[in-house]
Order: C-alpha cells, then structure tokens, then sequence
C-alpha cells in the first residue's frame, strides 16, 4: 500500500519524475537525492530555501502549482512578457527623456551665477591690467555665434 504523501510532497515529487527524478533534481541544485527522499520518507515539507533553489535551477517550474496547487500563467510566457515590457519602458523612458543634448544647460541659475563671477573676474582682469604685462588674449570669431555683452552678462 502507497503511503499517502502532503498534497506539497506529492506534488513535488510528480513534477521531479517528469525531470528525471530527485537524482537529476539533486545534482542540478547541488543537494544529495538523500535528502528529497528522506522528506518523502517523513512527509515533511521541503524549506524555503531548498525550494527557491529549485526555482532557481528550474525556471520554467511553476512554484504556485507546486505549493498552492493551482496553475497559474505559464511561466515562460510571463518572464517573455515582462521582458518586453522592461524593453517597451525604456523606449519610452528614452523618447520621453531624451536627455541632456550637448552643450545644454540644465541649471539656467547656476548657468547665470557662473557668468557674472566670470564677468566680474574679466574686470578684474582688465583693471589690474595696467600693473603689470598684459597680452591681448586671443579670440576666435565663429559664424552664427553671437557674444553676449556685459549687460547681457548681468540680465536674468
């Protein structure tokens, strides 16, 4: 007479004679066959660590089938789905926030703040000029651009 084994155990011990049994189980989860058949033996359920070590090695075992004991979404099927949806996000995210295009200020204040020290630093310069040897520094004209002005230096 077949002792009759937790629905868990039974479960469990069904879906490991598809993969070849609690050997092939073993060896793929580094554990000795042992020990599946001395839960077997007492009918005591396996922990939570054995059983996340098998989902882990097998992750195309449905864990709710083997605990609950109700199908639930292939599993496959449901890590495909979130895979695309991981890669349908960051498409999104990407035309959304294109990001900062080169040259582009993201702080306008700090942009701001940083030209007036640099203004007040120009003057600095030009006055104490007299003092001692000052080159003209040198300057490069680029089409299109135009230069602002002190007052535009100091406008908000």
């Amino acid at each position: 007479m077949k002792k009759e084994l937790n629905p868990v155990l039974q479960r469990l011990s069904d879906w490991a004679d598809t993969k070849g049994g609690f050997a092939e189980i073993g060896r793929r989860v580094q554990k000795h066959p042992s020990m599946f058949y001395n839960l077997i033996r007492r009918d005591a359920l396996p922990s939570l660590a054995t059983l996340s070590e098998i989902a882990t090695a097998f992750p195309e075992l449905d864990m709710n089938y083997i605990i609950r004991g109700s199908e639930s979404v292939d599993v496959i099927e449901l890590n495909e789905l979130k895979n695309q949806l991981k890669i349908k996000d960051a498409t999104i995210t990407k035309l959304v926030m294109p990001g900062k295009a080169k040259g582009a200020n993201l702080c306008p204040d700090r942009d701001h703040d940083f030209r007036i020290e640099g203004a007040k630093q120009m003057m600095h310069n030009a006055r104490s000029a007299g003092k001692k040897k000052f080159s003209k520094p040198m300057s490069v004209r680029v089409p299109g651009v135009k230069v602002p002005s002190l007052i535009d230096l100091f406008e908000k």
